[in-house]
């Protein structure tokens, strides 16, 4: 959707409010009945308009029980995320940790529950033998238990769906790291590990197809640490295997039969790394964590248990390779970068929940616990493009602890806080729209990055009492089938539309926006367009009168942001006649600045010096925006003037060029600096 833009445009096109940031965090997630020592958040994962997290100490549908729960999330089209649902076990109030890991993928999940005890038919009990539960959505929305699986040489204390289980469409895959691995003419072997293809047939019903074990199985080895699942592919992580560990990967042949065709190890392995601790294939790409991991990309400046992970692509010849080792910018020894890990397409997140930073490297918290956003460019390479911690940061708390991307949407996972560790899911929204054919996206590619306007309302004039009709087609809103039913007046239907809280979040005090649009009718009408603050009354930021005609045309308006409140709205009001409006192509843009503006005399911001060594000094009004950016358009500081002057330490920076965005409202520049 993008075009790859050279350095200069770069310059150009950096805006005053982290537009360089891909993600923004939307919402903080908790439970409806949240109790104390619940852990929501200790496992979730997301898929489209539906996120499932876990809370494995939650309370059931008996209250008296702990037996744990997982919850439903579906997004509305105001951009909100709902809890819908939340899901019990079926077969009694036990403590069987219910919720302990989940999967959902379209209409379908999978949650583990590791400490139950019966088989599928609610017999044989064999204490902590584990157990794994389906679920699917009805046509009415309603999420509903339809198969538990346990698997097919169960045994006590196997704890089968502890920590590890994924679904795609058709088949699942549990993993059990525990599992004494018993073959034929040989002793058990402790804890070497399996995992479980399960496959839904035509009728609906889920049945165990294979059991997975390694190609050199072991004792204790945790073969099942990890699992993931995608098209023809299955990959299972075995973290201890040689002290170091591998990840295998399996494929369906034409038979459906899956079979071991790689294992893969790091390039850089070494012992403990903890390699395979969680892994997650999207396509040609599998990520690989290995937590422990000790130096950075290149090999070198070891730091302890810092944390990397890794990522393999399939070739032309159906080989795995490995193309690249990330590790976080900020990277601190005892992190754990890569205490989970997940892939969707083009971007990765990779969780790192003992972190102690905030974004700008700052405000040490132990163990607060962050996520790192990275993207892969047209030339294959995978940057890192944001790093995530939560708003409200707390020590201990983990942040990163479970990680899950799909697109445009991103959660994370804190199952520990301050307050009886009840634990909060955050939900973030791209800034960029992966699919701008959308029918329900009718704002392009512009300020807001398509952080899309939801589909209309129409609301009609109280004292008109009329009625229409909004629908979506290909991208455009068609207002239609008008129903008076008393006299005319000026104005007589709306379409309004309320800013999310993430467009809200876009919106900077005193900043310029330019709206444009596309309208034709079938006859030509007036309408007032105008961009509102407030609620009622509302006060317009923009209020214009235009004339639609037969020919679509294009419309801009420009006005500035004065204030901003936490109710906006952009509302088209039209004449009343039968006759039908389409409005197409709505966009809501920052102005930027047209070139990199070099030091002006009316100009109040003094930015030195430059080239510079070690601190660059700012000098502009109180309250001035100081935002310094790497020549790939990464935020690197994000700063607010609290006074005349702000320096920024560059001495830990790599010598090059840096860009520099300064605004105050009135007054900006875009600079170059160079760092010596």
């Amino acid at each position: 959707m993008k075009t790859k833009i050279t350095m200069l445009t770069v310059c150009m096109l950096i805006t005053f409010h982290s537009y360089s940031q891909e993600f923004e965090e939307v919402q903080i997630a908790t439970p409806s009945d949240i109790s104390d020592y619940s852990r929501f958040g200790c496992t979730i994962s997301l898929s489209g308009n539906y996120a499932i997290v876990g809370d494995v100490f939650a309370s059931g549908e008996y209250s008296d029980y702990i037996t744990g729960a997982a919850y439903i999330y579906k997004r509305d089209n105001n951009g909100n995320w709902n809890e819908i649902q939340k899901l019990f076990i079926s077969d009694g109030p036990n403590a069987d940790y219910f919720g302990s890991s989940v999967s959902i993928s379209g209409n379908r999940a999978i949650v583990g529950a590791y400490g139950e005890d019966e088989d599928a038919s609610g017999e044989n009990s064999l204490p902590f033998a584990g157990s794994a539960y389906i679920f699917e959505c009805d046509v009415n929305g309603s999420w509903k238990e339809v198969q538990k699986l346990v698997p097919s040489d169960r045994n006590d204390h196997d704890l089968f769906g502890m920590s590890s289980l994924d679904i795609f469409k058709d088949y699942a895959i549990v993993g059990n790291k525990y599992k004494d691995v018993e073959i034929t003419g040989e002793s058990p072997l402790m804890d070497a590990g399996s995992a479980y293809v399960f496959k839904r047939d035509a009728t609906g019903n889920w049945s165990e197809v294979q059991r997975l074990i390694a190609s050199d199985h072991s004792a204790f080895n945790y073969f099942g640490q990890s699992v993931s699942i995608s098209g023809n592919y299955a990959i299972v992580g075995s973290s201890q295997i040689n002290n170091t560990g591998a990840v295998y990967i399996f494929k369906k042949d034409a038979t459906a039969n899956w079979t071991e065709v790689q294992k893969i190890i790091a390039s850089d392995h070494n012992s403990y790394d903890t390699f395979g601790r969680s892994v997650s294939i999207s396509g040609n790409y599998i990520v690989v964590s290995a937590q422990y991991e000790d130096e950075d990309a290149s090999g070198e400046h070891t730091m302890e248990n810092s944390g990397s992970a890794y990522i393999f692509k399939r070739n032309s010849n159906d080989v795995w390779n490995e193309v690249q080792k990330i590790v976080a910018s900020d990277r601190s020894s005892y992190d754990q970068f890569g205490s989970s890990v997940d892939i969707s397409e083009d971007y990765i997140i990779v969780g790192a929940d003992n972190d102690d930073e905030d974004t700008d490297g700052e405000n040490f918290l132990p163990d607060a616990g962050s996520a790192y956003i990275f993207k892969r460019e047209s030339n294959g390479s995978w940057l890192e493009v944001q790093k995530i911690t939560a708003a409200n940061r707390e020590q201990e708390s983990f942040f990163g602890n479970s990680v899950s991307i799909d697109n445009n949407y991103a959660i994370v996972g804190i199952d520990q806080d301050d307050d009886n560790y009840p634990g909060k899911a955050y939900i973030l929204e791209s800034c960029f729209s992966s699919n701008p054919a959308d029918p329900d996206n009718i704002i392009e590619n512009g300020g807001f990055e398509s952080c899309i306007l939801s589909p209309w309302s129409v609301i009609g004039n109280p004292s008109a009492r009329v009625g229409c009709d909004a629908l979506i087609n290909n991208g455009k809103c068609k207002v239609s089938v008008f129903d008076p039913n008393s006299n005319p007046q000026h104005w007589h239907a709306q379409l309004n539309q309320e800013l999310s809280a993430s467009q809200l979040h876009r919106l900077e005090k005193g900043a310029s926006y330019t709206l444009t649009f596309e309208a034709s009718a079938k006859e030509n009408k007036g309408c007032r367009i105008s961009f509102e603050r407030n609620e009622d009354p509302w006060t317009p930021l923009l209020d214009k009168t235009i004339t639609i005609s037969k020919e679509p045309k294009s419309f801009s308006f420009d006005f500035i942001a004065h204030t901003v409140f936490s109710k906006m709205k952009l509302s088209f009001q039209v004449g009343i006649d039968d006759s039908q409006v389409i409005f197409d192509n709505v966009r809501l843009v920052k102005k930027v600045p047209t070139a990199i503006k070099n030091q002006e005399n009316n100009n109040p911001i003094r930015i030195y010096p430059n080239p510079v060594t070690d601190v660059l000094y700012i000098k502009a009004e109180e309250g001035t925006f100081i935002r310094l950016y790497d020549p790939a358009g990464r935020l690197l500081k994000d700063k607010i003037l609290e006074n005349d002057e702000l320096s920024i330490d560059v001495s830990n920076l790599p010598s090059g060029l840096y860009i520099l965005a300064v605004s105050n409202g009135i007054h900006s520049s875009v600079q170059k600096v160079i760092v010596q």
